[in-house]
């Protein structure tokens, strides 16, 4: 039951991210890697729900491939905020 509530979580957010992936406001690359971020979460939650009865390994590997996935999108906003900020158009969401 642990792992269908977490299946279900993983769409319910990875949903809404693509959604906010499409919003105004963000730009091209951050508006992609959400929506690329959330397609691979819910991907997940479809092996999850697919094999319900190896959920320890199942729910193991699926985080240890969501952590490292969002590690590196969060390496590339950094760089991104780095590039913005290094071209002299400030830091997103700080005041000038």
């Amino acid at each position: 039951m642990l792992i269908l509530a977490v299946a279900i979580g993983a769409v319910a957010a990875g949903l809404a991210e693509i959604v906010s992936g499409f919003g105004k406001g963000e730009a091209a690359g951050t508006g992609a890697m959400f929506i690329f971020t959330r397609f691979v979460s819910i991907a997940c939650a479809v092996v999850l729900f697919a094999h319900p009865r190896i959920w320890a390994l199942t729910l193991a590997v699926v985080f240890g491939l969501l952590s490292f996935l969002h590690g590196w999108a969060q390496i590339a906003a950094g760089i991104q905020v780095h590039n913005a900020a290094k071209a002299g158009h400030g830091v997103p969401g700080q005041a000038a």
